[in-house]
C-alpha cells in the first residue's frame, strides 16, 4: 500500500471506529441509567467475561492478518483462501467443545460472580464464542487489505447492538437483556463477514498455505493476548467479586468510559499488522512505521485525556446519574492505564514483525503479578489502581527498552550489509 492509501484507510477506520464507539458507549450509558448500579454491575462483570475470553482466544486475528498480508503482498490470494478454510474448520471444532463446557459451568460461575441471573452470563458466553469466529474472519479481511469491509462490519455490529438497547432497554431494564443485545450484534456481524469472504473464496482455486507461517506467529500471540485479557478485565471482575454492588456498578461505568480510549487505538491496530508485515516484505523500516502509529495514537488521546482529567466526576454524574458519583474520581486514572496498555501493545507490533518474541514473557509475568496483586489488594479503588499501574507500567517500560534496543541493533547492521 502507498502512504496515501495508508492515510486514507486510517482516516476511514478512525471515523468508523468513532461512530461505533459513540453508539456503543451511548447505549451502555443509557442502559446504566435505566438499570441502576446493581444491574449495571452484573452487566459490567459479564462484559469483562466477554473481553477476557475474546482477548485470550483471539491471537488468531492478528496472526492470520499478518500471514494473509504476507501472501497478499506476494499475490498468493489462493493460499489465503485455503488457510481460511483450514483455520475455520479447527475453530468450529473448538467452538463445539467450548459450548459444551460453558453449558456445564455457566450456572456455578454466575453464582460465584454474584449475578442476579445466570442468563446474563449465558448470553455473554454466547457472544464470546461467536466472536472467536468473527475475529478470525475479520483478521482475513485485514490481511487482504479489505479495510473498508472490515470497517462496515464493525459499524453494523455496533448499530444492531445499540439499536436494540435504545429501543427496548427501558421496557426490559435488566443486565440479561443488555447482554442479549450484545450477542445479537456479534451474530449478525459474523453472518455478514462470512458472506463477504465467500465472494473472495469463490474466485480462487485452493493453494496449500505454509502452516509454519501461522504457527510461528500463534505461539507468541497466544501469550500476548492472554496477558492483555488479564490486564484489561481482571480488575472489573475483582471489584464485582469483592466490593459492594454500588462500588462495582460505579467502577464498571468508569471502566466503560475509559475503554473509549481504545476507540482511537483499534483503527491503528487493525492496520498495524498488515502494514508492518508489508513493510518488512518490502525491506522498509518497521520501527519507523511503528513509531508513526504510536505517536498518532498519543496525539489522538491527548485532548480526551485532558477532558477526563478536568471533568471526570462531572462526566460520570452527567452521563450515568448521581448513583454513580462514587467512581467519578477514577475515570482519569483508569483512562491513563488504558493508554499505557495500548502504547505497549503498539510498540510490541514491531517486535512481532521482526520475530523477536522475548517481550511476551514480560507480559505474562506482569499479568500473573496483576492477578496476584488484585487477589491481595482489593479493599478500595486506590488499591486496585495501584496494582494496575505497577504491573502495566512495568510492561510498558520493558517493551520500550526492548523496542529501542532492537531498533538500535537493526540500524547498526544496515551499513555493513
Amino acid at each position: 500500500m502507498t502512504s496515501a492509501s495508508n492515510t486514507r484507510h486510517a482516516v476511514e477506520l478512525l471515523i468508523g471506529a468513532s461512530v461505533s464507539a459513540v453508539l456503543t458507549i451511548a447505549a451502555m450509558i443509557y442502559a446504566g441509567r435505566v438499570m441502576g448500579p446493581a444491574q449495571y454491575a452484573d452487566f459490567s462483570a459479564a462484559l469483562a467475561v466477554i473481553y477476557l475470553a475474546t482477548l485470550a482466544l483471539s491471537p488468531v486475528l492478528p496472526s492470520v492478518a499478518r500471514v494473509a498480508a504476507r501472501y497478499a503482498t506476494n499475490d498468493r490470494i489462493a493460499a489465503v483462501v485455503t488457510l481460511r478454510r483450514s483455520v475455520m474448520r479447527i475453530a468450529l471444532i473448538a467452538v463445539v467443545i467450548a459450548t459444551t463446557a460453558a453449558a456445564i459451568v455457566v450456572r456455578p460461575a454466575a453464582q460465584w460472580l454474584r449475578l442476579a441471573s445466570w442468563t446474563t452470563l449465558a448470553w455473554a458466553v454466547l457472544a464470546a464464542i461467536v466472536y472467536v469466529l468473527l475475529s478470525i474472519d475479520r483478521g482475513f479481511l485485514q490481511g487482504l487489505f479489505r479495510f473498508r469491509e472490515y470497517n462496515m462490519n464493525t459499524l453494523i455490529e455496533s448499530v444492531v447492538r445499540a439499536g436494540l438497547i435504545f429501543a427496548l432497554a427501558r421496557i426490559i431494564p435488566t443486565a440479561s437483556f443488555a447482554m442479549m443485545a450484545w450477542a445479537a450484534g456479534t451474530l449478525i456481524a459474523q453472518a455478514m463477514v462470512s458472506v463477504s469472504l465467500a465472494r473472495v473464496i469463490a474466485q480462487h482455486a485452493p493453494e496449500l498455505p505454509e502452516w509454519n507461517d501461522l504457527l510461528g506467529l500463534l505461539r507468541p500471540m497466544v501469550g500476548l493476548m492472554i496477558a492483555l485479557a488479564i490486564f484489561q478485565n481482571t480488575d472489573v471482575i475483582a471489584v464485582k467479586r469483592f466490593m459492594t454492588a454500588q462500588e462495582a456498578g460505579g467502577y464498571g461505568a468508569a471502566s466503560a468510559l475509559s475503554r473509549g480510549f481504545g476507540v482511537l487505538f483499534v483503527p491503528l491496530y487493525a492496520m498495524a499488522g498488515p502494514m508492518l508485515t508489508e513493510a518488512r516484505e518490502k525491506k522498509r523500516d518497521v520501527f519507523a512505521a511503528t513509531l508513526k502509529l504510536t505517536f498518532a495514537y498519543l496525539g489522538l488521546v491527548t485532548v480526551p485525556l485532558l477532558i477526563v482529567t478536568g471533568f471526570g466526576p462531572r462526566l460520570m454524574t452527567s452521563l450515568y446519574g448521581g448513583g454513580y458519583a462514587i467512581a467519578g474520581g477514577i475515570i482519569a486514572p483508569l483512562s491513563v492505564v488504558t493508554v499505557i496498555t495500548y502504547v505497549a501493545l503498539m510498540l510490541s507490533q514491531a517486535l512481532l514483525t521482526i520475530d523477536d518474541h522475548r517481550f511476551v514473557w514480560m507480559y505474562i509475568a506482569c499479568a500473573i503479578a496483576q492477578v496476584a496483586g488484585l487477589a491481595v489488594a482489593h479493599e478500595s479503588y486506590r488499591h486496585i489502581l495501584t496494582v494496575l499501574y505497577v504491573c502495566q507500567g512495568a510492561t510498558l517500560l520493558f517493551v520500550t527498552i526492548t523496542f529501542l534496543h532492537c531498533r538500535k541493533r537493526t540500524r547498526e547492521r544496515v551499513p555493513s550489509a
